[in-house]
């Protein structure tokens, strides 16, 4: 009989070790979403769908706040020199996150900059998108 409890025991944990293993990496909970009218062709309307409870991650921009609801081809030239200092100080993998980022901020990205930032993206090893 304790033999039959180990066996089953061992059989229970091995599968919940096969579940966890073929869970895809990243955040518990999280779920890719596209934002209505997202033609899902490029990496800017992309996101992740988090917790209600879930902070808005800033990149030491809180400047481009200022910016919330702005056309993204409404920027004079010293505002779009703002959203670049921030992308050129970014670390390659955090392009996409930063992208997010404005994106729940309600922040366009200017249009000068949007090829900028996608060629950045796709050369620090992101997926491949589609302007």
């Amino acid at each position: 009989m304790t033999f039959l409890l180990i066996l089953i025991a061992g059989v229970l944990a091995a599968a919940l070790l096969l579940v966890a293993l073929a869970r895809p990496p990243g955040k518990a909970g999280t779920s890719p979403v596209r934002s209505p009218g997202c033609c899902g062709a490029c990496a800017t309307c992309e996101k992740t769908q988090r917790p209600p409870a879930a902070t808005i991650e800033y990149f030491d921009d809180e400047e481009l706040d200022a910016f919330r609801g702005a056309s993204p081809d409404a920027y004079a030239p010293g505002e779009i020199d703002l959203f670049r200092d921030v992308l050129y100080t970014l670390r390659p993998g955090e392009i996409a996150a930063w992208l997010a980022s404005l994106e729940r901020r309600a922040i366009a990205l200017p249009d000068p900059l949007r090829q900028e930032a996608l060629a950045m993206h796709e050369e620090s090893g992101g997926r491949r998108v589609t302007p």
